[in-house]
């Protein structure tokens, strides 16, 4: 009797064991299952939506059913980043991101208070997109037309395209200031095909680009960034096409109007490091040319020295034509600055072989005519404050 107690005790505590293991693995299962049910019921209403939505889309028909009207695209234009500014090539390297919008009419659907926060990321080969195009664009590696992967859909019908980009492009460079030279330039976006008729892109905002997460540079300064419509006119000289009026008669449309949405860069470039590299040194150089007057004439030191500051001068000058392009529009101011400090450097030698030349004639030869002794020992020895040392020069060699 006392092993058959045992045995049954034993029994007992083996039943309830088992009986709160199995409670727990319930409870596991049935978390498991919940959450696997939420989780199911959320890609099922996604898969519902796209399905419903994508059963008889087509994307190369326009995302409006009223084609009297315009399809209206805008842009918002952030710009991170001015990389890199091309002198010699007149490339302007910005990193940018281009987000645009539009109402797609064939894409909203009825939204519930659980599905009316829901946003559908699906690809963009699946809906239209607007064909925009940088008509100003230098990369060679790349078509000119933006291109992203993701499209986002809301629940109205609005589709936003975000496109980060790396745009290289065309950049008109106005050397005339340089170093202290502001520049102008445009990044000019535009439907390649559809005229205004059809397709109009207009910003986000007329007051100016998105500059919260911009990186400043450290050659050019940013000062002012706008966007504005500008439209374009495109003639055509050959074949025409041929429309059909209200009336069903034949004309010709000899121009269309094109709508381009262009961002206007205000630059400035930061001058300290041409200061302090080329105009400082010229300055310097250009003091030295005065001091070669000072050398006595008999000491032929007085032509190395022109000819040293000369040489210099041609060195920044070679400095200088490195940095702009090589046009013939406008000579740089800088550059204008040395010419000229060369030009003096020049005469500078001209006179110390003059002035060489006639100390060393000394007295062998004739006094020269009274007009030329009036003219250097009166008047200009007077202007200068010289006239009582070239009387006395004059006196020592007896040339008076």
């Amino acid at each position: 009797m006392r092993r058959y107690g045992q045995l049954h005790q034993s029994g007992r505590i083996l039943l309830l064991g088992m009986l709160r293991l199995n409670s727990a693995a319930t409870a596991l299962l049935a978390a498991i299952l919940i959450a696997s049910s939420c989780q199911c019921s959320l890609i099922t209403d996604e898969q519902r939506i796209l399905s419903a939505l994508m059963s008889n889309y087509l994307p190369s028909t326009p995302p409006t059913m009223n084609r009297s009207k315009p399809i209206v695209v805008e842009v918002s234009f952030r710009l991170n980043q001015i990389i890199d500014l091309d002198e010699r090539n007149q490339i302007l390297t910005t990193n940018v991101f281009i987000e645009q919008k539009w109402n797609d009419t064939k894409l909203s659907w009825d939204s519930d208070a659980a599905t009316k926060d829901t946003k559908l990321r699906i690809s963009a080969d699946k809906v239209w997109l607007p064909d925009t195009y940088v008509f100003n664009n230098a990369d060679s590696r790349k078509s000119g037309f933006l291109r992203s992967v993701y499209v986002l859909l809301q629940p109205d019908g609005q589709v936003s395209w975000p496109v980060p980009d790396k745009l290289r492009t065309t950049c008109q460079v106005n050397i005339a200031n340089f170093p202290f030279d502001y520049q102008k330039c445009r990044i000019r976006l535009g439907s390649w095909v559809h005229s205004r008729r059809q397709l109009v892109f207009l910003p986000r905002t007329m007051d100016g680009i998105d500059e919260m997460d911009y990186t400043d540079n450290s050659e050019w300064q940013l000062l002012s960034a706008k966007p504005f419509v500008r439209n374009r006119q495109l003639s055509f000289t050959g074949h025409l096409p041929k429309r059909l009026d209200k009336t069903g008669n034949q004309y010709v449309e000899p121009n269309r109007n094109y709508s381009d949405l262009v961002i206007e860069l205000i630059i400035r470039r930061r001058s300290f490091f041409y200061v302090w590299n080329i105009i400082l040194p010229c300055v310097m150089l250009s003091v030295l040319t005065l001091f070669t007057f000072r050398v006595p004439p008999d000491n032929c030191e007085k032509i190395s020295m022109g000819l040293s500051v000369f040489l210099a001068f041609s060195m920044f000058m070679l400095l200088v034509a490195e940095q702009v392009p090589a046009t013939s529009e406008s000579v740089p101011l800088i550059g204008l600055y040395i010419t000229v400090l060369m030009s003096m450097t020049t005469v500078s030698v001209i006179f110390s072989v003059c002035i060489v030349n006639l100390n060393h004639r000394g007295s062998k030869f004739r006094p020269p005519p009274r007009l030329l002794k009036r003219i250097f020992v009166d008047w200009l020895g007077r202007l200068l404050r010289v006239a009582d040392s070239v009387e006395k020069a004059a006196r020592q060699f007896e040339v008076v």
